[in-house]
């Protein structure tokens, strides 16, 4: 349907290698975005702080504190902006759960659930192209499952026992 489309049509994705080639043949004009720098990753963070702080959502304090964590570590951790959205409305839910204003330990708990994810993404599809590339083919489904989440259920089974 795609080459009957009349106008201007902007795709995004981080996704390139899931294009066919029959997709692929039909762009006009790619552009590529690099990955966020340090300067880029801190303005995304301090413009969600900002729009907390304007509602009273996050101490002055923290929202400093926030931005030196953001500034000193966490921008090495090569977020996309949508995955900076994602940590900060789930650091705010978190808070907003327990009824109370947005911390930093809020979204350093985040950040670190983020951050294993993202692992053990990377590490199923490094296994599954490996697989693949060898001829035979994915012997195992394709799970994002992290050591703590094992042992997360572990314990709350012998909890149960």
């Amino acid at each position: 349907m795609l080459e009957y489309y009349k106008g201007i049509l902007i795709l995004t994705t981080n996704q390139l290698s899931q294009f066919d080639i029959a997709v692929q043949s039909r762009i006009h004009t790619p552009v590529k975005y690099e990955r966020l720098d340090k300067k880029q990753t801190v303005g995304i963070f301090c413009g969600f702080l900002a729009q907390y702080r304007a509602r009273d959502l996050v101490t002055p304090r923290t929202c400093d504190e926030i931005t030196k964590y953001v500034e000193r570590e966490l921008w090495k951790n090569k977020f996309d902006g949508r995955q900076i959205r994602n940590i900060m409305m789930s650091s705010m839910g978190l808070a907003h759960a327990e009824e109370r204003k947005l911390e930093v330990s809020d979204v350093q708990d985040v950040v670190n659930m983020t951050t294993a994810f993202k692992g053990d993404l990377e590490y199923q599809m490094r296994k599954y192209e490996g697989e693949f590339a060898s001829g035979i083919g994915p012997t195992t489904p394709s799970v994002a499952f992290s050591m703590t989440d094992h042992l997360d259920i572990e314990a709350q089974a012998s909890n149960r026992v």
